[in-house]
C-alpha cells in the first residue's frame, strides 16, 4: 500500500511538473549577442610584423544572461590583444547581462605576406544550449 501512494504522488507531481514546463518563465527566451552588427570587417594592409588592432562591441539582444562565453581564433594572424579573450583592453567576461554590451580587442598580425580571413566566435550559453556568434568575419592583408 506505501508503494502505491508513493507512485501516486510522485507520477502526480511530475506531471504537474511536464504540465508547466510550457508556461516556464524562460520558455522561448534566449541569450542573443551580436558582435557591433557587422557581418564582415577588414583590417587595413598590415606590414608583416607589425599589428593592426580594433575593438569590437558585443551586445547581448535577447531575454536572457549569456554565460559560459569564451572565444577564439583558429588563424594565427588573428588574436586577442595579449593572447586571451578578451584582449588586454576587452571588458567581456563569461557571461553577459541581457541588453548589456562589452568589448573584445582583437589584433591582426600576419607572420608572413598574404591574406587572411577568420570568423570571430563566441561560444556561449544561450539559457537552453550552448551558441556561437556566427560572424563577423574577419579579412586581413599581410605586406
Amino acid at each position: 500500500m506505501g508503494k502505491w501512494i508513493f507512485h501516486t504522488i510522485f507520477l502526480s507531481t511530475l506531471a504537474a511538473c511536464d504540465s508547466s514546463v510550457s508556461s516556464h518563465p524562460h520558455s522561448g527566451k534566449l541569450a542573443i549577442l551580436s558582435i557591433a552588427g557587422l557581418s564582415v570587417y577588414s583590417f587595413p594592409g598590415t606590414s608583416v610584423g607589425t599589428a593592426t588592432i580594433h575593438a569590437f562591441t558585443v551586445s547581448n539582444v535577447g531575454d536572457l544572461d549569456a554565460s559560459s562565453m569564451f572565444a577564439q581564433f583558429y588563424v594565427s594572424a588573428f588574436s586577442f590583444t595579449g593572447g586571451l579573450y578578451p584582449g588586454v583592453n576587452g571588458s567581456c567576461g563569461a557571461s553577459l547581462a541581457r541588453g548589456a554590451s562589452c568589448l573584445i580587442e582583437v589584433a591582426f598580425a600576419p607572420s608572413y605576406a598574404g591574406t587572411f580571413n577568420d570568423t570571430i566566435q563566441i561560444q556561449y550559453f544561450n539559457g537552453a544550449s550552448n551558441h556561437s556568434t556566427e560572424y563577423p568575419q574577419v579579412f586581413g592583408a599581410g605586406n
